[in-house]
């Protein structure tokens, strides 16, 4: 499977592209605690669809922000369907 990273400010981020059949399927982890925050899906035909997983606090995931972006560039190229997992967090001590 081909993986891509990327690194910035001293953390790292990771895609693992897994192609099944005509499908995708994307994996984002990164920072100190990666995750699994979302899932996003999405065809050439059909508007991206998101599910944010609660966080420890009772907030929601937000990594969103990037499986959306990435479902919306590859959208146009798909021959079949895109699942992203994300799920990046950097713990900040101030």
């Amino acid at each position: 499977m081909p993986t891509f990273t990327t690194e910035q400010a001293g953390y790292q981020m990771q895609a693992t592209v897994q192609v099944i059949g005509y499908d995708l399927l994307i994996v984002v982890t990164g920072g100190t605690n990666p995750h699994i925050g979302d899932v996003t899906t999405i065809t050439a035909t059909m508007p991206a669809q998101t599910v944010k997983f609660p966080s420890h606090d009772g907030r929601f995931h937000k990594d969103n922000f990037i499986s959306d972006r990435m479902a919306k560039r590859l959208q146009s190229s798909l021959p079949g369907s895109c699942t992203i997992t994300a799920g990046i967090h950097v713990n900040q001590n101030y």
